[in-house]
């Protein structure tokens, strides 16, 4: 895709519209709570090794809610996660946001709109 550009191979993705890519520096992440490439800091191994040994509920933290894990149960490999407030929200809070189980282009595609719309302001 254009977005995540020519310099970026994506390897994974994540039911929140995540995703993760390689770079010649390692593993990068677009982060939906924040609609940015962010640097993990960390070779394409120690992402093998970290997605298959630790426990991502750190990592995840802000984006879970109370019997988040109920809810994923039900969302297919081809779906993502859309919360109301959006995770980039002041207003957002994980318990109280509305989650809707959509197709996860669609998901990538609000996520890459606002990208596209915040860049460059800070």
């Amino acid at each position: 895709s254009e977005f995540i550009g020519e310099n970026r191979y994506a390897i994974a993705h994540d039911v929140f519209g995540g995703i993760f890519a390689l770079t010649k520096s390692g593993i990068v992440y677009f982060a939906p709570d924040s609609l940015q490439w962010e640097n993990l800091e960390i070779s394409y191994d120690g992402f093998i090794e970290w997605i298959s040994t630790k426990d991502l509920n750190e990592f995840y933290e802000s984006f879970l809610w109370d019997n988040s894990g109920e809810f994923f149960e039900n969302v297919a490999i081809e779906s993502g996660v859309l919360v109301y407030p959006f995770f980039w929200a002041k207003e957002y809070e994980a318990n109280s946001a509305v989650k809707k189980i959509v197709p996860y282009q669609e998901l990538l595609e609000i996520n890459w709109d606002y990208a596209k719309q915040f860049e460059g302001r800070d």
